[in-house]
């Protein structure tokens, strides 16, 4: 995952960030889009090192994940990405599930049909693991440290 240049910390998602909007109406509308939606904003996540959406609260960023629309990738980078991969993500990140795609093998497809960038080799995802995972899995342990180590509350039932 990319560094946020203006926080300088790694973007760690967690549920709320990658809640398809379906979701905050009941388990019985999660399906496989659902899936797609967090694929989506993890693939967000990765190319510009944010979230697809921020708030002060947990509700506040379910509400834009149901009603906001996601800022496309190249505009929050500042810079150009390759537009069949900005298309790919927005397409996942649509408000409605029928308008993503349908599971994680038609992503597939997408991407085997469409991408015509360069291929990632096993040697630099090899690369990629041993030089940025470090840091991310460091920075993910920092963050769940700091919250447990917060007030807690004692319940007697």
């Amino acid at each position: 995952m990319a560094t946020s240049a203006s926080a300088g910390k790694l973007a760690l998602p967690n549920e709320t960030s990658v809640m398809a909007p379906e979701s905050a109406s009941g388990a019985e509308h999660v399906s496989a889009p659902s899936d797609v939606y967090a694929v989506g904003a993890v693939a967000y996540a990765l190319v510009t090192g944010q979230q697809v959406f921020t708030g002060n609260s947990g509700v506040e960023i379910i509400g834009h994940h149901m009603h906001s629309a996601p800022v496309p990738p190249s505009e929050r980078l500042g810079r150009p990405i390759d537009p069949f991969l900005e298309r790919l993500i927005l397409d996942c990140l649509a408000k409605r599930p029928a308008d993503r795609p349908a599971d994680a093998g038609a992503v597939l497809e997408a991407i085997e049909s469409g991408w015509k960038g360069p291929v990632w080799t096993q040697q630099e995802a090899r690369l990629w693991w041993a030089t940025k995972a470090p840091p991310m899995l460091q920075a993910r342990r920092a963050l769940e440290e700091s919250v447990s180590r917060g007030p807690k509350l004692a319940v007697n039932v």
